[in-house]
């Protein structure tokens, strides 16, 4: 069964939409600010693209906090 309905805000969403219990807007401006700076900086987009590096790092993080 599905509970809800997730909603980037890069696109239109009118307020009805947004006003229903079901729906779930995810803020994506900041991993769209993140692959515009790589753009402009000449840097690989695949950092963004592949979390692993990221996953690893909180896992090791968590590990060290123990």
């Amino acid at each position: 069964m599905i509970s809800g309905v997730l909603g980037t805000n890069l696109t239109y969403r009118t307020e009805a939409l947004k006003s229903r219990p079901w729906f779930y807007e995810v803020d994506v401006s900041k991993y769209i600010a993140y692959f515009i700076a790589a753009l402009n900086h000449d840097v690989s987009v695949s950092l963004i693209i592949d979390p692993h590096e990221k996953v690893q790092n909180l896992l090791n993080k968590r590990m060290n906090a123990d």
